[in-house]
């Protein structure tokens, strides 16, 4: 008898929290869908485009489209006039790998001049560089460059601290990457929830 209320309990307990990772997933979508635009034409001007950063492979050495799109996007946004500088925000180790150094280069090859490109190397996370841009860089009003959902999480920090943003949607990519990508950024979302409302969370760095 106690068995079954126990396990009554977990079932119980499993089914709300699955309930409720569906739930906010979606009310953060809903809330900044209208923020990020995937049209060139209907997005506004802004000074600088921040490019959320990511690896340029994926684990098994093959060439990521989350970075490739990323690059396009902020590409086009920049040589249609749309955004006038671009700020490169992506973690790094010290050492080897630099996210804002790959990103850099990808945009230079693309015919980016290089003094329109700013990097921020301290971009651990995507909260970090939202606050980062506002705190470090003085920005208070930018385009976020990425894709769909991860665009979404942005706005949703940065409309949270007062920041005037909206975002210019990358291309996702395909098939299990792409579905792996989706399924992290619902646990990525519930760590949102628990920096913005709980936990008061800092970026890493907060120097220049």
């Amino acid at each position: 008898m106690l068995f079954k209320r126990i396990t009554k309990t977990v079932v119980y307990f499993c089914l709300v929290s699955i309930v409720w990772i569906l739930l906010n997933y979606q009310w953060v979508t809903l809330s900044e869908q209208s923020s990020a635009f995937d049209d060139t034409h209907t997005i506004e001007h802004n000074t600088v485009g921040i490019v959320l950063g990511t690896s340029p492979l994926v684990d098994d050495g093959r060439k990521n489209r989350f970075f490739e799109n990323r690059i396009i996007a902020a590409v086009r946004l920049y040589k249609v006039g749309k955004v006038d500088k671009l700020l490169v925000s992506g973690s790094n180790d010290g050492n080897t790998y630099d996210e804002g150094r790959l990103m850099t280069n990808a945009l230079i090859a693309q015919g980016v001049p290089k003094d329109a490109i700013y990097s921020d190397n301290a971009g651990f996370r995507t909260l970090d560089s939202i606050l980062r841009a506002r705190d470090v860089f003085k920005l208070n009003k930018f385009t976020v460059i990425s894709q769909p959902f991860h665009n979404h999480r942005a706005l949703y920090i940065a409309h949270h601290f007062g920041i005037n943003a909206i975002a210019y949607n990358a291309e996702n990519s395909e098939g299990w990457d792409n579905a792996r990508a989706l399924l992290r950024e619902h646990g990525a979302r519930i760590l949102m929830m628990l920096d913005l409302y709980l936990l008061d969370t800092k970026p890493k760095v907060l120097t220049p």
